[in-house]
């Protein structure tokens, strides 16, 4: 074998102990094997952080002088990052599939045994180790966009479970809906829309004038759709008289643990925030400005000028909002 061959062949740390884990969601299986020993020391350890700091302060005063290569099924979770804490602790992901096979190998019958899980996790790590990777966090930013990336990815496919959920409520009850909240059942006007009308014997008893305010305070002004979601609530026929399927408890989407209400929680983040912004600077302004005097004024308004402005009643700023 050539210099350039030897040089190659991956350098394998040395460590005073190995550590084989199977763990679990409130205890672990581990064993345990000093450097040089053919013994294995089994126990189990407390999913706590009491439990992990003080079985792992105790290997610290049990191998001062050398680290520890722990090994187990875990490239993320909360036993692997309690192990990060300790510098001594060096840790091993495995794949889980690769225990399985390894398993699958030595133990035809493929009973499943977690103190005998923990020795081939530990037997991997002692006798293939130069075919593990030892766990190298990234840097702080990648990690946190990845798990950002994670939990929208959570809130979409949550987002569009809930919304599958409400159509299909829809479709029985109420099919003329996604006409007039539009295709996107999230959106805030739709979840707006179907909490105060969830039904279209509830928006057939509403005046137009309060349907085109609620279209206009969600921001949608165009007057062709306005007008056709008019004339739709004005001719359409509801599909079901039935008060089983009409009553709050079977209208998921309209009592208060129901789809609507939980899908229009992931818009409310959102929403609060852009109210926030918009809201800021304009609490500095009162709703009624007092006029100015000069030119034009007048006499009454100059004598007004002076006042402190009243704001409008609570009914009639929701109206202009």
């Amino acid at each position: 074998m050539s210099d350039k061959t030897k040089s190659a062949l991956p350098v394998t740390p040395l460590y005073a102990a190995f550590v084989g884990i199977d763990w679990g969601d409130e205890k672990h299986a581990v064993s345990l094997c000093a450097a040089g020993a053919d013994t294995v020391q089994r126990a189990t350890l407390e999913q706590t952080p009491e439990a992990l700091a003080q079985w792992a302060n105790g290997l610290r005063a049990r191998f001062p002088n050398g680290k520890i290569a722990v090994a187990l099924e875990q490239s993320r979770g909360a036993l692997l990052t309690g192990l990060l804490q300790y510098e001594h602790l060096v840790a091993y992901p495995v794949n889980p599939k690769s225990v399985a096979r390894f398993r699958e190998a030595l133990h035809p019958s493929r009973a499943k045994d977690d103190p005998v899980d923990a020795d081939l996790i530990l037997d991997l790590l002692v006798k293939h180790r130069n075919h593990l990777r030892p766990w190298q966090p990234d840097a702080v930013a990648t990690r946190q966009l990845a798990l950002l990336n994670e939990q929208r990815r959570h809130f979409v496919d949550r987002r569009t479970a809930l919304t599958n959920e409400l159509l299909s409520h829809l479709k029985a009850v109420f099919p003329q809906a996604p006409e007039l909240v539009g295709v996107d059942l999230g959106s805030a006007l739709a979840t707006d829309f179907l909490k105060k009308w969830p039904t279209l014997q509830g928006v057939q008893l509403v005046k137009p004038a309060v349907l085109r305010r609620f279209y206009y305070g969600h921001n949608s002004r165009a007057e062709h759709l306005i007008s056709r979601r008019l004339a739709l609530v004005k001719a359409g026929v509801a599909l079901t008289h039935d008060v089983a399927l009409l009553s709050p408890p079977q209208l998921g989407y309209s009592n208060p643990g129901g789809a609507t209400r939980s899908a229009a929680a992931f818009h409310r983040p959102t929403r609060t925030a852009h109210s926030g912004a918009l809201r800021g600077p304009s609490r500095c302004r009162p709703f009624c400005q007092p006029a100015r005097s000069g030119s034009g004024a007048g006499p009454a308004p100059a004598r007004r000028a002076g006042r402190r402005p009243q704001p409008f009643p609570q009914r009639v700023r929701r109206q202009l909002l």
